[in-house]
C-alpha cells in the first residue's frame, strides 16, 4: 500500500509556503484548480512564465527528462501467469531501446518479474520504491460487488451535474474518507520526493529545475555525460494499474476521479511521460502516451483486460 505518515511532510521544502497543499491536496474550503486566482507560486516562476516564448531552434540546459510508466504483466495472485512472463519478455525487447537511465519498481513479486527481464537487458539494478505498490485496501462496493477505489464507475463519478474539480474530489461519495485523503497526500508527497532526487522541484502545478541528487547526476554522467538540470534521464516506473492512475492525475494535475473513469492500463502497458521546458528554469509534465501495448502486438499477443473484477465482456483491442 501507499506509505502511511503522520506529522510534517518529507517534501514539505518544496511548498510555496503558506501550509501544505502543494496543488495537490483536496480540501472542502480550497478554492477549484482553474478558477479565476492562480495557484500561489514564487515571484521568480512568476517572470519565468511570463517570459516571451522560446524558439524551437532555441538551446536549453540538456535534453527532457521522460518516464516510463509500467503496468506488471498479466498476473495470477503477486505472481505471473505464462502470458504474463510472455509480456514482460515483449516489453523487455522493446525497452532495451529505450535508452533507460534508472529503474524503479514496486515491492510486489508480479512487478518486480516484470522488470527483470528489461533490467536483464540494460544492465540496471533496479531499486524498489515502496509507495509504488497500489493502495488495494481502498475499496467500494458497487453493483453487489467489491472493487479497487479506482475502479468506481464512471456513471457514479460522471453522473452529478458538475465533475470533480482537483480541489473538492475529496468532499464527493465514495472518495471523502479520510483514508482515501491521507492516502493521495502521501502519495503526492513521495512522487515530488522522487522527482526532487532527479532535479525537478514542485512549486505549486509547475516544477522547477535544480541540480538533481549526486547518486543520480553520477548515473547521468554514466549514461548521458551530462549531470546538470535538464538533464536527459530516462526513467523506467514498474508498478500496478491503481498506482499508474495516481501518477497520471497528480503529474498532470487532472481530478483523481476523473482519471479512474477515464483512463485504464492494461498489463505489461507502457505510459510515456516527459518533463515539457520552455525556458531554462521551468518543467511541466506532458503526457506523451497512454498505456501503448505495440509490443505486444509485435510479438503476435493481445492485450489482456486484467481489472475491474476481471469483468470486461465488451472490451475489444
Amino acid at each position: 500500500m501507499f506509505h502511511r505518515r503522520s506529522g510534517s511532510s518529507k517534501s514539505g521544502d518544496n511548498s510555496n509556503g503558506g501550509g501544505h497543499n502543494n496543488g495537490h491536496s483536496p480540501t472542502p474550503n480550497s478554492r477549484a484548480h482553474g478558477a479565476s486566482s492562480p495557484p500561489p507560486q514564487s515571484a521568480s516562476a512568476a517572470t519565468v512564465l511570463m517570459s516571451p516564448p522560446r524558439s524551437p531552434g532555441d538551446n536549453l540546459r540538456g535534453a527532457a527528462t521522460t518516464f516510463f510508466l509500467v503496468r506488471h504483466g498479466d498476473k495470477l495472485g503477486d505472481d505471473l501467469t505464462d502470458i504474463g512472463v510472455r509480456e514482460a519478455d515483449a516489453l523487455a525487447e522493446r525497452m532495451s531501446g529505450a535508452q533507460l537511465t534508472h529503474v524503479y519498481t514496486s515491492p510486489a513479486r508480479r512487478a518486480q518479474k516484470t522488470a527483470k527481464p528489461t533490467c536483464d537487458a540494460t544492465g540496471i539494478e533496479p531499486v524498489v520504491l515502496p509507495w509504488l505498490m497500489e493502495a488495494s485496501q481502498l475499496r467500494v462496493d458497487q453493483g453487489g460487488r467489491n472493487y479497487c477505489i479506482w475502479d468506481t464507475f464512471g456513471e457514479t463519478i460522471r453522473g452529478e451535474s458538475k465533475l470533480p474539480s482537483t480541489r473538492d474530489w475529496a468532499t464527493r461519495e465514495p472518495f471523502n474518507t479520510p483514508e482515501i485523503v491521507e492516502a493521495w497526500n502521501n502519495f503526492c508527497d513521495d512522487v515530488d520526493s522522487m522527482l526532487l532526487q532527479h532535479g525537478y522541484k514542485r512549486e505549486g502545478y509547475v516544477y522547477r529545475l535544480v541540480p538533481p541528487a549526486p547518486e543520480v547526476a553520477e548515473v547521468l554522467q554514466k549514461h548521458t555525460g551530462t549531470c546538470g538540470v535538464g538533464h536527459g534521464g530516462r526513467i523506467a516506473l514498474f508498478c500496478h494499474n491503481g498506482t499508474l492512475l495516481f501518477l497520471l492525475a497528480h503529474m498532470l494535475a487532472i481530478p483523481l476521479p476523473l482519471v479512474f473513469c477515464g483512463f485504464f492500463c492494461c498489463p505489461s502497458s507502457v505510459t510515456t511521460i516527459c518533463m515539457e521546458q520552455h525556458s531554462d528554469e521551468i518543467a511541466v509534465p506532458r503526457c506523451l502516451g497512454v498505456a501503448d501495448v505495440s509490443h505486444l502486438f509485435k510479438k503476435g499477443l493481445e492485450p489482456v483486460p486484467r481489472g475491474m473484477g476481471d469483468y470486461f465482456p465488451q472490451w475489444r483491442w
